[in-house]
């Protein structure tokens, strides 16, 4: 929901707040992914999971070019412990976005990136990460 200044917040008990000018919902996936990465709270959700390693430092967007295979694309988040590799987590992030114009269509915005995203993180999985997450972020503008 858009406040003065142009500010807009997440919903959570220590909502994040996003300073734009565009709609939330316009805001891309990976500058919305690093400004969850780092808010410290929402930080805490993302890599707080069970068997995620503390100590993780977080990589934003990495391309899978260099990667052994032919993989195309990029790891929208990599968990990487320092010293311990094998223990590196990888997470695919699809943003479904729900506009004014959702609310009259009933028809949410990328819902059909939703299978794109089992489809990548099931990619993912094939590499050989130790864990693989897929988030699906609901951003709601109205």
């Amino acid at each position: 929901m858009a406040s003065a200044g142009g500010a807009y917040r997440l919903t959570s008990k220590a909502p994040l707040t996003i300073k734009t000018v565009a709609p939330l919902a316009e805001i891309p996936e990976g500058v919305l992914v690093e400004k969850l990465i780092n808010n410290s709270h929402w930080r805490g959700r993302i890599v707080g999971l069970h068997g995620i390693p503390s100590d993780v430092i977080p990589h934003i967007a990495v391309p899978l070019w260099g990667v052994p295979g032919r993989w195309e694309g990029d790891i929208d988040i990599l968990l990487v412990p320092p010293g311990r590799p094998e223990c590196t987590t990888a997470v695919e992030v699809k943003r479904i976005k729900v506009s004014d114009t959702a609310f009259a269509s009933g028809q949410p915005n990328k819902l059909n990136e939703f299978e794109k995203g089992i489809r990548q993180a099931n990619t993912l999985a094939d590499i050989g990460f130790s864990q693989v997450y897929y988030f699906v972020f609901v951003v709601v503008d109205s």
